[in-house]
């Protein structure tokens, strides 16, 4: 087998490794589900719903301080960490704090952009029809 396609093998075997995740809450323990770490945050969060009750939606996953948005992969999500901790809220809530996240992000990288298509740095800008946009 060439170098290569043996390494895309171990790559794809590793996110297909069983993972035991343990699950606490703020009370502490809730329990503990089996996971890949090829898995994405939102299945996690399906799989705690069916052992604990606590709808998906209504789910914020946090690994430390930093809370996991549903589309990351979990293994790169964990960082090594084997637990995870879940947060109750109501889904709007949810929805506006990662619109916050999220947007805060699109700015960043459309500044990295904007800098990058310039060769400038420390200016603010925006995108306006797919093009960065300096700000004054």
């Amino acid at each position: 087998m060439p170098r290569r396609t043996q390494r895309q093998a171990q790559a794809q075997q590793s996110l297909n490794a069983p993972l035991e995740l343990q699950v606490n809450g703020l009370s502490g323990w809730l329990c503990s589900i089996q996971v890949n770490e090829g898995d994405r945050v939102r299945k996690v969060q399906e799989r705690i719903e069916a052992a604990t009750g606590i709808a998906a939606n209504c789910q914020e996953l946090l690994v430390g301080t930093r809370v996991l948005e549903r589309c990351e992969v979990l293994g790169q999500a964990l960082q090594g960490a084997l637990e995870v901790s879940v947060l109750k809220s109501d889904p709007q809530s949810i929805r506006r704090a990662e619109a916050r996240r999220t947007g805060r992000e699109a700015l960043a990288k459309a500044r990295q952009l904007m800098n990058r298509e310039k060769g400038i740095s420390g200016s603010s800008g925006v995108l306006q029809g797919g093009k960065a946009v300096e700000c004054s």
